[in-house]
């Protein structure tokens, strides 16, 4: 049977009478060999019927012997029994078995025994060439790096020589994804920079899979959120665009204020409602006035958007956009909204030379004539026509 290979296990309780038959010190080395996995896979019956084939004066007399007796039948509960499994560990065939036990009972522990766990977890990892899982001392040591040593440690991790096995590299890149996510959900802002700045070196190595590009997916909202722009783009070019991606890569890229990008997210999802609302405003500020008529036209069910685009391109002082019959418009907006588009017409109207400040300035008591003439004279309707109110 193989050191610590779990397959073994239900075997050997078939196999205790060939055990038993066996001359003392190879029945002595075979108890040695297996014991760990029996401490590992927590079956101590199995562990007790090994411990049977010997006389109690063979158990007194063997140290080898007396530690196994200790680890399977002795071993107490709480903080002795913590201790117990510190000194099994200075043997080294009870070791990995005595720090697995440790590992499981993590917050548990006392401080004291707890650092030294993980100081020994590290150097199984480094030094260690044991095939047996090594899951729960990857989730222990990843699960305690803090955000300060996220990177420095996950850098650590995924360098170990065993890290070449299949197995341990899907481990490592399981508990990493279980690391970041803890920290880019959290609202410390510090650890979440942390955890980005982590995620922007090590996620080409994360797998391309659903569970992957839903973590890339949350990073690029964190960085989002915290102006790193750059970082969105990152995150995101591994994966299949769809709407939601291409929102935040628009939105990337309009904060970031890279037209280029967020036009060419535009061309991909031209029916997309914020993605044309935020190209419209970024064509009306660049002068692309195609851009910006195509975006408005994108807009047709949503006139309050279609009115802001209006409203940017009075600011930026481009009337690409500005036509002389806005009777379509007018008759999907809200009274207030029709005031505001009142407004730019007189801007417009003003920029094509009528500068008089009589002309542009509206008194209170004008509003309300303001309101019906500006639907009358946007809508232009024809002779007999009802004008709506």
């Amino acid at each position: 049977m193989v050191v610590f290979d779990p397959d073994g296990v239900e075997g050997i309780g078939a196999r205790i009478g060939e055990i038993r038959s066996l001359p003392y010190n190879l029945r002595e080395d075979v108890a040695v060999l297996i014991m760990p996995t029996l401490l590992i896979e927590q079956r101590p019956d199995l562990g007790q019927q090994v411990l049977a084939t010997f006389t109690p004066e063979d158990l007194d007399k063997s140290t080898r012997l007396r530690a196994l007796k200790t680890a399977i039948i002795d071993m107490p509960t709480g903080a002795e029994s913590d201790d117990r499994l510190v000194k099994l560990m200075s043997r080294p065939k009870l070791k990995l078995a005595a720090l697995l036990i440790l590992v499981e009972r993590d917050e548990r522990l006392r401080p004291t025994i707890h650092s030294f766990v993980l100081e020994e977890a590290w150097n199984v990892l480094e030094e260690s060439d044991t095939q047996h899982d090594l899951d729960p001392i990857l989730e222990f040591v990843i699960k305690h790096l803090g955000s300060n040593d996220l990177y420095v440690g996950l850098e650590r991790v995924r360098g170990l020589r065993a890290a070449e096995r299949d197995d341990v590299k899907a481990s490592i890149d399981n508990h990493t994804m279980i690391a970041l996510e803890g920290y880019l959900s959290d609202g410390n802002r510090s650890d979440a920079i942390n955890a980005l700045r982590s995620l922007n070196h090590f996620h080409e190595e994360l797998p391309l899979n659903e569970r992957g590009n839903a973590l890339r997916t949350k990073g690029a909202e964190r960085a989002l959120e915290l102006g790193l722009f750059s970082m969105v783009r990152h995150f995101l070019n591994p994966i299949e665009r769809d709407p939601y991606i291409g929102l935040l890569l628009a939105q990337a890229a309009f904060w970031g204020q890279v037209n280029a990008e967020l036009f060419e997210v535009r061309d991909q999802f031209p029916k997309e409602i914020e993605i044309n609302h935020m190209a419209g405003i970024r064509a009306l500020q660049a002068n692309e006035s195609g851009i910006a008529t195509a975006a408005f036209s994108a807009l047709t069910e949503h006139p309050d958007l279609q009115l802001d685009l209006l409203e940017q391109g009075a600011l930026e002082n481009n009337w690409t956009l500005w036509r002389s019959d806005w009777s379509d418009l007018v008759s999907r907006l809200s009274d207030p909204e029709v005031q505001r588009l009142a407004r730019v017409r007189l801007i417009e109207k003003s920029k094509r030379g009528d500068t008089s400040a009589a002309a542009r300035e509206i008194k209170p008591y004008q509003i309300v004539d303001l309101l019906n003439s500006s639907r009358q004279v946007l809508s232009r309707p024809r002779a007999g026509a009802t004008n709506e109110q």
